[in-house]
């Protein structure tokens, strides 16, 4: 069974930082003994330990895109008192984290952080019916409260048990191009002026949203000591300088932007009619080694004795392929700059259908690749490793026995899986 985890260590809102809610101001799990804390309010930076215990806090996790995403199977938490489930509640998001829903009787509803929660059986019980649409994100927030003897329960780990419809190959492919064309780089364009105040960008290049434009007229100030540049529209690619300028006059604009990205397998042929562009090669993938390490099984906790399941199939395969990513254009500056960007984005992936982080062993961490006339090539390679998940499984009803032994206070229980 795929698993998105949520470490605890990795709440969006910080680590153990806790959202307060109404006059709840936020607070903090304290390491010693993690009791929800509230913040000092004359230091909203810091913590004050010896704050009052909050009654309830409420955390949210990173909201995971998760393009495979087919079916929210389960969730489960870990505490360290399990006799603390009772006390925590759970509510889903299936956007961006802007709005978050709980089953309320009849239906999925969208619900405010003081509003519906679900018990983790309650919500296994209807998670079935969510309605999963594109784009496909996945976000949770957790209700804790504070147990009768004022003591807070401990939160270690939350995960949610999901069904992807993966294919590893494709993954890395919309993942690779989703990344390298919301990159952004410096951008160099050289342009010969009709006399005037105005010119039109290249369409080469699109604009960051905050392009930082730098324009010189290297006709009349060839140590680019005096920037001309006023404005920039959007709409029409138009740029607007401080002055008029002569006819035949040379500009150079400076700006953030990014490029066109063409991806192709490593043995394949490409004709590129325009510079720059980013071009990134994919080899076939492989297995990784030691790859097959068994089975693994998750559980469905449920109140409903007909639904309470278990799914079982193999562990995740282990996969590898190469990349490699030039970017090609006319200017030596650009390609320097642009190959430093592109190592930074491709040795921090996150895997488009799934959300998980990709390995990435770097084989050449960038260079560049001289001696042609009319172009020049930064260019990075590595090697990316992610898990294949199998959409196939075993699923298998579960039988509760209760067995009770007079062991003093002990009490034993055991489920059997049949």
């Amino acid at each position: 069974m795929p698993t998105a985890n949520f470490d605890i260590q990795r709440w969006a809102v910080g680590v153990g930082i806790v959202q307060g809610v109404a006059d709840i101001p936020l607070g903090y799990v304290r390491r010693s003994d993690c009791g929800i804390r509230r913040v000092d309010p004359n230091e909203p930076a810091r913590y004050r330990a010896t704050g009052a215990v909050l009654a309830t806090a409420y955390f949210e996790t990173e909201p995971l895109r998760v393009a495979a995403l087919t079916e929210v199977f389960a969730v489960d938490w870990r505490l360290s008192d399990q006799d603390d489930a009772g006390l925590v509640g759970v509510q889903v998001s299936l956007d961006d984290g802007t709005t978050y829903l709980a089953w309320t009787g009849a239906a999925w509803t969208a619900q405010a952080a003081t509003g519906t929660y679900n018990s983790r059986e309650i919500f296994n019980d209807y998670c079935a019916a969510l309605p999963i649409t594109n784009p496909r994100c996945l976000a949770f927030r957790l209700q804790l409260t504070r147990r009768d003897d004022g003591d807070s329960p401990v939160l270690t780990g939350f995960d949610a048990f999901v069904e992807y419809d993966q294919d590893f190959h494709e993954d890395v492919y919309y993942t690779v191009k989703a990344i390298l064309e919301a990159a952004t780089f410096p951008v160099q364009n050289r342009v010969k002026m009709a006399a005037g105040a105005t010119f039109t960008l290249s369409s080469k290049y699109t604009p960051a949203s905050t392009p930082n434009f730098r324009v010189f007229n290297l006709t009349t100030d060839t140590q680019e000591n005096t920037d001309i540049f006023q404005s920039y529209t959007a709409g029409n690619r138009r740029v607007t300088l401080t002055g008029a300028v002569a006819d035949d006059d040379v500009l150079v604009a400076y700006f953030d932007g990014q490029a066109p990205v063409v991806l192709a397998r490593k043995d394949e042929m490409i004709t590129l009619a325009a510079l720059p562009v980013t071009v990134a090669r994919l080899a076939n993938t492989s297995y990784a080694t030691a790859r097959d390490l068994g089975i693994v099984q998750e559980l469905k906790r449920t109140t409903l004795e007909a639904d309470r399941r278990v799914r079982i199939r193999e562990y995740p395969r282990l996969l590898g392929v190469e990349i490699e990513v030039e970017h090609w254009t006319p200017f030596r500056r650009v390609a320097l700059v642009a190959v430093r960007a592109i190592r930074g984005v491709m040795t921090n992936l996150r895997s488009h259908a799934t959300a998980e982080t990709f390995g990435i062993v770097e084989l050449e961490p960038g260079e560049m690749t001289e001696g042609y006339e009319s172009y020049t090539v930064g260019k990075w390679k590595g090697a990316l490793q992610g898990f294949s998940h199998s959409s196939n499984y075993n699923e298998h009803k579960v039988a509760e026995i209760d067995f009770r032994l007079n062991l003093g206070e002990m009490a034993l229980r055991s489920e059997e899986i049949g």
